[in-house]
C-alpha cells in the first residue's frame, strides 16, 4: 500500500462517520501520540493512525446498532428475572428513547438499525491492516 491508498481510505473512513452521524470520530487531531520525555505531539504512523480510526468508527457504529441495544435489554431482563418468580416467560424492553434537555425523546433506540456487518466489516479491515503481509 502507498500513501495514496491510505489517503483513499481515510476519505471513505470520513464518508462513513458522516454517514453514521458522526463526522467528528475521524478527526485527524484525535490521532496524535504525546512523546512522553519531549512532550512533543506528533501525528500517529499512518498505519496506525488508520487502523485506530476504523476501530473508533466500529466504537461508533456500536453505539447505534440495534443489536447492541437488543443485548442490553436482554442482559437487563436476564437480570430483573433473578428477583422474580419464574411463571411465564420474561419481559424484555422492545425500545427506549433517550430525552433531549427539554424531556421530548431525541432517538428510539429501538429503532435503531442493524449496523453488525459494517461492525464486523470493520473489525476484519482493522485487523488485517495488522497483518505485515498484507500490506507487502
Amino acid at each position: 500500500m502507498d500513501e495514496e491508498d491510505f489517503a483513499l481510505i481515510e476519505q471513505d473512513l470520513v464518508s462513513l462517520a458522516e454517514a453514521l452521524g458522526a463526522p467528528d470520530a475521524v478527526d485527524d487531531p484525535l490521532f496524535r501520540r504525546r512523546d512522553v520525555e519531549s512532550g512533543i505531539e506528533r501525528a500517529m504512523p499512518r498505519l496506525e493512525r488508520v487502523r485506530e480510526k476504523i476501530r473508533a468508527l466500529e466504537r461508533v457504529a456500536a453505539l447505534i446498532d440495534r443489536r447492541t441495544f437488543e443485548t442490553t435489554m436482554e442482559a437487563i431482563g436476564a437480570a430483573a428475572d433473578r428477583g422474580r418468580p419464574r411463571e411465564g416467560s420474561r419481559y424484555v424492553p422492545e425500545s427506549a428513547l433517550v430525552l433531549g434537555d427539554n424531556g421530548e425523546p431525541v432517538i428510539d433506540l429501538g429503532a435503531l438499525p442493524d449496523l453488525s456487518e459494517i461492525r464486523s466489516s470493520l473489525r476484519r479491515l482493522a485487523n488485517s491492516l495488522e497483518d505485515e503481509q498484507w500490506l507487502r
